[in-house]
């Protein structure tokens, strides 16, 4: 799905926006890191 990967209150994490092989394995990692990044976008506005 092209950015931004959101609509309404739904947002893609993890594999689901990074589409990859399931040999690769990394979607645990990118998960984490989207959830921070979500966090820290969060963090900076008061007002959802």
């Amino acid at each position: 799905m092209p950015a931004p990967w959101h609509r309404g209150r739904v947002v893609l994490l993890g594999d689901a926006a990074h589409s990859l092989t399931p040999q690769m394995t990394s979607g645990g990692g990118m998960a984490i890191e989207d959830a921070l990044v979500l966090a820290q976008e969060l963090d900076r506005n008061d007002d959802l």
